[in-house]
């Protein structure tokens, strides 16, 4: 709370002062604030350098010297900015313009109080202010650098899940869309997720990793596999009774032109496999982890089941289609959607 009032070359204004001394007080700012008072000042003493990460509203600074004199004037920095100045012993912040309507211009002198010889009567421990500074750029590049890696391997993974998947769709158009034959394609395509750091060579390390990424294949909640097409209806529609069941037909598709009642669909539209995969990729990064899968959460309302669990356990879903054209008739059972 504000405890002191700004003096402006030796005379009092009647704008408040809030002293900042500790390392917590001046590495948190104006940080969850929603606005700062016309009339009032943050000062951060022993300060050379200040951020607006996380800010909700430019706001002004002033960076003062040793002797209490003001060396530059910034106005109106905006969130997500670093502004340091290699001299200063202390930074002034205020709400955007405001410094220029109190006059705090370069090469005038400011105190928090009328007895301060220098910015906050204290000398300034040049050791301690590179040390506290240091140590408040890493608590921000650190999670800067985290994010930026996890959307590397968030990417590295819906790559690899989009070419997986469109090979398991290759490989149930010509398996009758057999769902398990599509389960262990889908597998082999997300194998290297899981050979990374292991220290086998050769056929034995690509079948651990084989291994590995089938396990998670044919977990439901860390994989989720759904036809899209053929539908129910499109089986209604055009299905035949065949050696395996009921099957859709795929020769003379292009002589059929009629709309099923049911699908709305025609018969070559029904033979396109159309696959929906989501996938639950887990983070790397401690903490992480927890933020983020926390804000999708809150962010997001329309979540769907297999997502929110899956971000519940501090992973993140990822979704991607494929299509493939059937070259074999489809099977109601192989595809699982047999009544």
């Amino acid at each position: 709370m504000p405890g002191h009032e700004l003096w402006r070359d030796g005379r009092p204004t009647t704008i408040d002062v809030d002293q900042r001394a500790d390392f917590l007080g001046r590495l948190t700012g104006l940080l969850g604030r929603a606005s700062l008072p016309e009339r009032t000042c943050v000062w951060l003493q022993r300060c050379a350098a200040v951020h607006t990460v996380g800010m909700r509203f430019p706001i002004d600074l002033a960076f003062i010297s040793r002797g209490g004199f003001v060396l530059r004037v910034e106005s109106a920095v905006p969130p997500g900015r670093v502004r340091w100045h290699p001299r200063a012993t202390a930074v002034i912040e205020a709400p955007a313009g405001a410094l220029r309507r109190w006059r705090i211009t370069v090469g005038i002198h400011v105190a928090s109080r009328p007895d301060s010889a220098t910015v906050d009567g204290e000398r300034r421990q040049r050791g301690s202010v590179t040390l506290e500074f240091a140590a408040a750029m890493l608590l921000i590049v650190l999670p800067l650098a985290g994010a930026i890696f996890e959307g590397a391997q968030l990417a590295i993974t819906r790559q690899l899940l989009t070419v997986a998947a469109v090979e398991a769709a290759r490989t149930g158009a010509v398996s009758r869309g057999d769902l398990q034959s599509m389960r262990r394609r889908l597998a082999r395509g997300l194998a290297p997720l899981f050979g990374a750091g292991d220290p086998g060579r050769g056929d034995a390390a690509a079948l651990r990793a084989y291994s590995r990424a089938l396990l998670d294949v044919q977990r439901p909640d860390l994989t989720w596999i759904g036809i899209a097409r053929p539908t129910r209806e499109a089986f209604a529609d055009f299905g035949v009774e065949g050696p395996e069941g009921r099957q859709i037909p795929n020769d003379g598709d292009a002589l059929d032109a009629r709309r099923g009642d049911r699908s709305g669909l025609t018969l070559a539209q029904s033979n396109v496999l159309a696959l929906d995969v989501r996938y639950c990729r887990s983070l790397v990064v401690p903490v992480l982890d927890d933020i983020i899968s926390t804000l999708v959460l809150r962010i997001r309302t329309d979540v769907p089941v297999f997502d929110r669990a899956c971000l519940a356990r501090q992973r993140i879903p990822i979704a991607v289609r494929a299509v493939a054209t059937m070259q074999t008739p489809a099977s109601a059972a192989a595809l699982g959607i047999d009544d």
